[in-house]
């Protein structure tokens, strides 16, 4: 996991820094080339994050979108986009459809930094589960 913050900060530093000149692209055009040829992390991050969580886990929804807009500058997180979510969800999704957790199907909360990691290893994930799917 730190390998993978590790990456990020020398690609955003080789890149110029967030705020460089070439905005975003300069990063993306500088992480394409680093990691290119690594298996699974040919893809730029994704520019927003979707996690429906339940509504009683607000604190935990905070704590991941920090950890991931921390790791992954430029990254938008947005929180239960149809109203509330649903009892016991956690479900953590890219914008380009990409499933990162599923805590109705594990069971199990996410840790930060497995979540950051799945982003960053995002090419070697599925598309996300329909949404009956990930209740059974």
């Amino acid at each position: 996991m730190r390998a993978a913050r590790t990456l990020l900060r020398a690609v955003v530093s080789q890149a110029g820094g967030p705020s460089c000149a070439g905005g975003g692209n300069a990063v993306r055009s500088t992480w394409a080339a680093v990691v290119g040829s690594s298996a699974g992390l040919d893809r730029a991050p994704p520019k927003v994050v979707h996690i429906e969580y339940d509504p009683e886990n607000v604190d935990a929804f905070i704590a991941m979108a920090d950890a991931i807009e921390e790791a992954f500058p430029g990254v938008v997180v947005e929180g239960n986009l149809e109203g509330d979510g649903r009892p016991g969800s956690f479900e953590v999704i890219t914008e380009d459809g990409v499933h990162i957790h599923s805590k109705l199907k594990s069971k199990l909360h996410p840790t930060a930094d497995a979540v950051v990691e799945r982003i960053a290893n995002r090419a070697n994930l599925g598309p996300a589960a329909a949404v009956d799917d990930m209740c059974g």
